[in-house]
């Protein structure tokens, strides 16, 4: 996976992201019935803070989260000290072990798909497949658009996301493959719905500065793939002039996909 919680600094950035209206992750799971006594795994759990939400709104359910940065999880879990039914584990997502067979009755996985290589993409899902029990619910939650749908922006920035985008090691456009993602894997009734996000005033200055720890604490990526530390600087200056303009336009769309594990059939004999 292409990310950077391993960044000392990252989690603290999420921690404050989880706050900004537009990464309101109460919203995204808003109309998703959790039973009680279902257990949930949050996969990729990041700083924890949906695992934490979860376990203090449902007391009586079991909550896990999963991360594969084991330094960045060591503040997750001290943050989660005071939940008794929140737990930790380190772990590779697309290493099917990492779980047995029918563990959970839900699984969310937020910001997650768009981290992981391409070759990597449906072995995440079909493991998140085989963790959930039949008839459990699996929530995919992701952008599509982000970095992308800037305008205008200089010739450079453009040639760049170009690049990045051709070697696929990050997918900013996942959002519009998860339902797909599920079908392959097996889940049924699979429904999305696409919340759209525009960045105006203070909203767009928000953005900026998240946009700025962003961009700073992914500097070894695009130093690596621009092969330059002065073309990665580059990037991030102007993409960020580009954000500034007042002139500019920036927005995208969030995919929230609900899909299920199918009970097996009974056969009368």
């Amino acid at each position: 996976m292409s990310y950077v919680l391993e960044n000392q600094n990252e989690w603290n950035r999420l921690e404050h992201q989880s706050t900004l209206p537009q990464y309101d992750y109460r919203k995204e799971l808003a109309g998703i019935p959790f039973q009680a006594g279902e257990s949930v795994l949050d996969a990729g759990c990041g700083s924890g803070v949906v695992t934490r939400y979860l376990a203090e709104t449902y007391p009586e359910n079991q909550i896990t989260g999963c991360d594969s940065a084991e330094e960045r999880l060591i503040e997750t879990i001290a943050a989660s000290r005071h939940l008794k039914n929140a737990g930790f584990k380190a772990g590779a997502l697309e290493k099917q072990d990492l779980f047995k067979e029918n563990t959970f009755d839900a699984i969310i996985c937020r910001y997650v798909l768009q981290h992981v290589t391409p070759d990597l993409r449906e072995t995440v899902v079909a493991n998140l497949f085989f963790w959930l029990k039949p008839g459990g619910k699996l929530i995919l939650i992701d952008f599509d658009g982000t970095v992308h749908n800037l305008y205008p922006r200089t010739e450079f920035v453009d040639q760049t996301l170009k690049k990045i985008e051709r070697e696929a090691k990050v997918d900013l456009r996942i959002g519009r493959k998860l339902p797909a993602f599920c079908f392959k894997a097996g889940f049924q009734n699979v429904t999305y719905r696409i919340e759209t996000t525009a960045f105006n005033e203070e909203s767009k200055q928000s953005e900026l500065n998240e946009m700025q720890a962003r961009l700073t604490h992914s500097m070894p990526f695009l130093k690596a793939e621009l092969n330059s530390q002065s073309q990665a600087e580059r990037f991030c200056q102007e993409f960020l002039s580009s954000l500034r303009n007042p002139e500019s336009v920036y927005f995208y769309n969030k995919f929230v996909t609900l899909a299920h594990k199918a009970r097996p059939i009974l056969k009368i004999v």
